[in-house]
This record gives C-alpha cells, structure tokens and sequence, in this order.
C-alpha cells in the first residue's frame, strides 16, 4: 500500500495539505455566517471593540457626547460531530474542554442539547456562548456507536478567529474504517502566533501568517483501495509549507529549532483505527544559515505513533538547489512513542561547521542530518530513533540527481549517476558505506535520476560518487 501511495504522491512532487472531494476527519474553521443565532455583535476581529454610546443632553444648546470602551475578550465556539465523510450529525455525544472555556479553570463536561449550556437546539451541534479568549483541548467523551478518527483537537479562541467552528468526524466503530482522512492542523496559541509573526512565518512563501488558523493540514491513508482516488485527485493537491524567513546554524539540533519556533503538535490517528495507516505531514520549512537555499523541513510535533503507521513527509521541491534534492522521506516505526518529530537538513556539500571526517568519495552530491525528538512509552522514557529497531522497515529518503555535465561521476549503464550511500557513525566518527542506492526510474525526468535511499535508522547521510576517468586518445 504504502509504495503505491508513494508513487502516487511523487508523481505532485509537493507537500500534500488537503484533498479536494475526499472526508476530512477534523476540520476547523472560521465562519461566522455558519454559526446559529450569531449576535452581529460577536462577529468583531479586533481584541478590544470600542463601543461608543452617544448621548444627548438639550441643556443650553449643548450637545455632550459619553463615550464607552468595553474590552472585548470572548467568542463564540461551536463543536459540530458528523460521521467521517458525510454532513450527517451526531446526536448527543459529549466533550470535555479543558480549561473550562467560561472560568479558565479546570475543565467542562457539555453533552450536545443541554439546555443550561448548549445554545443550539439542532442535534450534533453545540455552541458555546461568551467562550473567553485561549486555547483549549477538546476531546471526546461520549457517542453511542462511534469513535473519533483523530485524538483530541485543539482550538483557540483569538482576536484573530473568536469564534471558530471545529468539526469533528466520527466513525461507526463496528464498521471497519477505510479511506482517506484530513488531519486538520490545530490552532496556535497566543504565544506562538507571536513567535511565528516575529520570525517571518509565511504561508507555502507567499502569504504572511497572521491568525491562529493557518497552519497546513495533513492526511491519514487508512487503505489500499482508495490510492486510485488519490492518483485521479492529484491534480486537486495544494503545496503550502509554513516557512520561515529567521535562518538557524545548520548545526541546531532538531530540539532547539522545534523550541525556537514553536512547532505546534498535531492530533495522531486512534491507535485502532487500522492494522496500518500512512500518516501524510504538513511541512515547516527553516533556513540553513549561510547555506544559501538549503533548509531544514521539519514534520511538526505528532502526538502518537505506533506500530503499523507510517509518517511520510514529501519535500518542497522549490527548496531545492545543486546536484541533488529531496524527494520524500518515509518511516514505519515498529514502537509506541508520544509527542514525535524529525527534522531533515539538507545541503550540497557537508557544511564545514559539523568539523567531520572526510567522505570516501570524490562529489559529494548531498548531504542530510536528520534529527528527531520524542519519548518512549511505558517503562522506556525516551525513543532513539538511531536505533534500527525503532523501525519496521528501514526508512526511505527518495531523491533524484542531476545527469549533468557539471556531475562528472561514473555512469551505471543507463547513463546515470553511480551514486553510494555513507552514514557518519558517531561512535567511531568515521563515514560507513550503507546499501546501494536503488534506481527509481519512475522519479525519473529528461535531466534527472531518481534513487531510494534505505537508510536503516537516522544520522548523517552522505550520498556520492567517484570521478569518471576521460580516456585520452594519442594521435600517431
């Protein structure tokens, strides 16, 4: 399943955010117009509203004029509960919210039409009136039959969005779940909002993130069958990385570039959703300083992985630059971890500031520093994702290398590159050869080769290769 969902994705050569046409497990939005019995008063985006009262006194032909400031600082939220690919409402499931969205202290237990709460009488709906202005956690605590396809949501009332509309998709739990499924990003809080403002975070490079509700989604492939729908979508799929104009050394380890600019977590599918299920992430994309456009492409933080899923991260090919570039990385983990994240690093040579050793080649045509954070479940307190047994199978890093003249390195008989495969062992701090690039032709294009990558565990990565000899012929 997963190499056919593989295939298909490299075909968009892109970081897939969302699928047009296809269910989304849980979404959330703004829109006002959507929301029942909304006062035109709620609809105001600033943080604080002024509201000017204007009085008239007639007293010596003298017009006084009270003015009145009332801060705002509230919203509306709105939880709707439908079943996975359809409209159709969930009567009387229940949520707990955490804080409690009226208090900002302990959390609320609501269950949909209760009538000292719940200001919508439709089924499935549950509005929440004067919510205050913060983040919550949401999470489901009740629904006869169902199940959620995601864990719990995050959402965030803001001067930016008051008041959102979170949609959350339901599965019928005797009925085997099957499909595609929308990972809808959760909200940033205040304080990271402000940290992505303050370092220049841009929607896919072009639109200057401003609200809470920006982030990227992903998606969650549960089976095999829907990979032809995904193939006859792919021209639907969008490209819109989070990046960053704030650059970090290329030697930041992936727990400092994650603390600096504050990744959000992201929900992690229900462990039982599916014996396996392809987890597709949304890209935050970080500059190398000094590297020119070489990067760092970060998944964000993802709650839960377990045994049977797979994380695939497809690259922002307009990242790229040089001899080779990222196509996509690929991990199926054999290990329950929480909180989880990797970030990949990739340049045209190795940067002199990692002072290591020499690479047994002659070009070296890429290079890429993978780093992750996580912890272990259970009894084991950390994940060492350097460890090959923290992996199903070995992770996959698709590339593609130039045949270019300006790549003078033996050729395999179909005319590209014969490119090899090291990995830097910290231990010993020396460079280990790692299995045989294997050719790709379906990666291929008019100037370029395409090669998976079997890594085995992650660490430095260099991939290369050995100059060609020109013969030279003599006259007599």
């Amino acid at each position: 399943m997963e190499q056919l969902l593989i295939s298909s994705l490299i075909a968009t050569g892109c970081v897939i955010l969302f699928l047009y046409g296809l269910p989304s497990s849980v979404s959330a939005q703004s829109n006002s117009a959507a929301i029942p019995y909304l006062p035109p008063s709620s609809i105001d985006n600033a943080t604080s509203s002024e509201k000017s009262v204007v009085t008239t006194n007639s007293n010596a032909n003298s017009t006084a004029l009270q003015v009145t400031t009332q801060q705002k600082s509230n919203g509306v939220l709105t939880i709707k509960q439908v079943i996975v690919g359809t409209d159709k409402a969930i009567p009387h499931s229940k949520f707990k919210i955490t804080p409690n969205p009226f208090t900002l202290k302990g959390s609320l237990t609501v269950r949909d039409n209760n009538a000292t709460l719940d200001s919508d009488p439709d089924s499935g709906i549950i509005v929440l009136r004067t919510a205050k202005f913060s983040p919550y956690l949401i999470n489901e605590t009740s629904s006869a039959g169902f199940g959620p396809v995601l864990l719990k949501t995050r959402v965030t009332l803001h001067k930016t969005n008051p008041n959102p509309v979170v949609t959350i998709e339901n599965r019928q739990l005797n009925v085997p779940f099957t499909g595609f499924a929308k990972v809808t990003a959760p909200y940033l809080n205040d304080s990271s909002l402000r940290t992505f403002v303050s370092n220049g975070a841009s929607v896919a490079g072009r639109i200057p993130l401003s609200r809470v509700d920006q982030l990227p989604s992903g998606l969650l492939v549960t089976s095999e069958k829907q990979n032809s729908r995904l193939n006859s979508n792919a021209s639907a799929l969008q490209l819109k990385p989070i990046t960053f104009k704030t650059s970090v050394p290329a030697t930041a380890s992936a727990s400092q570039i994650y603390k600096k600019f504050k990744i959000p977590t992201y929900p992690a599918p229900v462990k039982d959703i599916a014996s396996r299920v392809t987890y597709v992430s949304p890209a935050f994309v970080v500059k190398q300083q000094g590297l020119g456009t070489n990067s760092i492409t970060l998944t964000p933080i993802i709650a839960k992985i377990f045994p049977g899923m797979t994380v695939l991260l497809i690259q922002d090919p307009s990242m790229q630059s040089g001899l080779a570039k990222v196509e996509n990385f690929r991990m199926e983990f054999s290990k329950d971890a929480n909180n989880v994240g990797f970030s990949f690093s990739t340049s045209n040579n190795i940067p002199s500031s990692f002072g290591l050793s020499k690479v047994p080649v002659d070009i070296v045509t890429l290079f890429v520093n993978i780093g992750y954070i996580g912890a272990g479940t259970g009894p084991v307190k950390a994940i060492n994702f350097s460890d090959s047994k923290s992996f199903a199978v070995s992770p996959d890093i698709n590339i593609v290398v130039t045949k270019s003249l300006n790549l003078p390195i033996t050729k395999l008989p179909d005319g590209c590159p014969d490119i090899k495969l090291y990995s830097f062992n910290e231990s010993t701090g020396k460079w280990q050869q790692l299995d045989k690039p294997i050719r790709e032709a379906r990666l291929d294009s008019h100037e370029e080769c395409g090669y998976i990558l079997h890594t085995h565990h992650f660490s430095k990565f260099a991939v290369g290769g050995i100059k060609e000899q020109s013969s030279i012929v003599l006259e007599q």
